[in-house]
C-alpha cells in the first residue's frame, strides 16, 4: 500500500517530468501537449499522479487546461 508521502514525491516526479518534456520538445505557449493517457503511458505514472502534477503547474501557470480541447503550455 502507497503511503501519504509517496504521493507528494510521485507528483513532483511527474511534475518535473511534464517540465523536461516541454523543454525537450521544444514547446512554447499555446503548444498542446499530449493526452493525459499518452502522459500516463510515456512517463509510467497514474491517474492521480498525472492530475496533481498538472493541477500544481496550472496553479503555477506553466499549463492551461481548456475543456473538450487539450492540456497547453501557458504564458
Amino acid at each position: 500500500m502507497k503511503t501519504s508521502v509517496e504521493l507528494p514525491r510521485r507528483v513532483e516526479s511527474a511534475r518535473n517530468a511534464l517540465i523536461t518534456y516541454i523543454h525537450d520538445h521544444g514547446l512554447a505557449t499555446g503548444d498542446r501537449l499530449p493526452s493525459y493517457s499518452s502522459l500516463r503511458a510515456e512517463f509510467g505514472f497514474g491517474s492521480e499522479t498525472i492530475a496533481a502534477a498538472v493541477d500544481s503547474l496550472c496553479r503555477l501557470g506553466v499549463l492551461e487546461v481548456k475543456d473538450k480541447v487539450g492540456l497547453f503550455v501557458a504564458d
